[in-house]
């Protein structure tokens, strides 16, 4: 079975948290991960992916990011090559092509801005790339930094808003969807002091209807 691992790791300069990637990717036999938030530097970035991923290939967007490496993507040469489409700094567009059955498809990995306004370049990268990826299995997941209905957050206030309304028009354009998951339903917390906590759904996998035809879904 193929696996894939998207995680927002909030910085992998510390070894800490480099021996928690390699420890993730051997413990569930992962051959594709995405890191995201790596805060990583253009003159680091070669020494740390080396020690992290070994003799997997990997690429980033550091070209794109102004104030660290905003997204890695590496993969086990032996099992997929994977081809860059395209770059920027809240996402890299990918094809994947898989060597044991010849299957391929595209994999979008997303990192959203923090502000509305900024992740407006996101949402019109991924109506781009629908009409290269057309029809063809396509994946995207990522942290879009926003919610996409009011049920996912709980705590603070979670009423539709103008962000929701974009990400939610983005993803009827492109045609994808939520991938069934299982697990924890919040991927951010956070907690004030004497309050009960801030949870939010920022967290997505999502797919075309082909992706879900082949993968069984």
């Amino acid at each position: 079975m193929l696996k894939l691992t998207c995680w927002n790791v909030r910085g992998l300069n510390a070894r800490s948290k480099q021996l928690e990637v390699k420890s993730l990717i051997h413990e569930f036999g992962i051959s594709f991960c995405a890191i995201l938030e790596t805060h990583i530097k253009d003159t680091s970035l070669h020494e740390i992916c080396s020690f992290t991923f070994g003799r997997w290939q990997w690429i980033s967007n550091t070209t794109h990011c102004s104030r660290g490496t905003r997204i890695i993507i590496a993969w086990d040469f032996s099992v997929m090559d994977v081809v860059l489409v395209d770059s920027h700094e809240q996402y890299m567009h990918c094809l994947v092509r898989l060597r044991t059955k010849g299957d391929s498809f595209y994999l979008t990995i997303a990192y959203g801005a923090n502000t509305g306004v900024a992740r407006r370049n996101l949402w019109s990268g991924l109506r781009k790339a629908k009409v290269l990826m057309g029809d063809k299995p396509w994946v995207v997941m990522g942290d879009f930094n926003t919610m996409l209905f009011p049920h996912d957050g709980v705590g603070g206030s979670s009423r539709r808003n103008n962000d929701m309304e974009d990400f939610f028009l983005c993803l009827e354009d492109v045609e994808i969807l939520d991938v069934t998951y299982t697990g924890i339903q919040y991927t951010w917390c956070q907690k004030p002091s004497g309050g009960c906590g801030i949870n939010r759904k920022l967290d997505r996998v999502m797919a075309n209807t082909d992706s879900l035809s082949l993968c069984g879904c």
